[in-house]
């Protein structure tokens, strides 16, 4: 899990891959624990997996997460991979809303395919930008 660094401006939060479910041919029911480390409440407006490879349709949530709590969000995502397959830079973005202002956070992720072609997503990179500004870098 990589968490933001508290001496950026920005909003602030953690993310990773709790699980991986199958629902079908190359169709994984993916949970996501999201944790606000900064100081003021988020709230979570939608999730989406934009790539090819991994991919989920955008989806709206309106769930708030108070300074230091955690929240599960679910994702069903197509993941077609063979096991041993790695998909690279992949995405998870949340729209985020935080002191009345619209947070984009970016967690590029790079995915292997399990046993059987379960995907593990791993969070290399987590970026946030306010929206319509230029992105600001959050290192690990």
């Amino acid at each position: 899990m990589l968490n933001t660094s508290p001496e950026r401006r920005g909003v602030f939060v953690s993310i990773r891959q709790c699980s991986a479910a199958a629902e079908g041919p190359g169709r994984w029911r993916i949970q996501w624990e999201v944790t606000n480390t900064g100081a003021a409440p988020l709230e979570i407006d939608t999730v989406w997996l934009p790539h090819g490879r991994f991919r989920a349709e955008e989806t709206p949530l309106a769930l708030r997460l108070e300074p230091g709590s955690t929240v599960r969000i679910g994702s069903a995502v197509r993941f077609a991979e063979q096991p041993g397959s790695v998909v690279e830079n992949a995405f998870v973005i949340l729209t985020l809303l935080s002191d009345g202002q619209r947070w984009q956070t970016f967690a590029r992720l790079r995915v292997t395919a399990g046993e059987h072609g379960a995907p593990r997503a791993e969070v290399e990179l987590v970026t946030s930008q306010r929206e319509g500004s230029l992105p600001a870098t959050l290192d690990p």
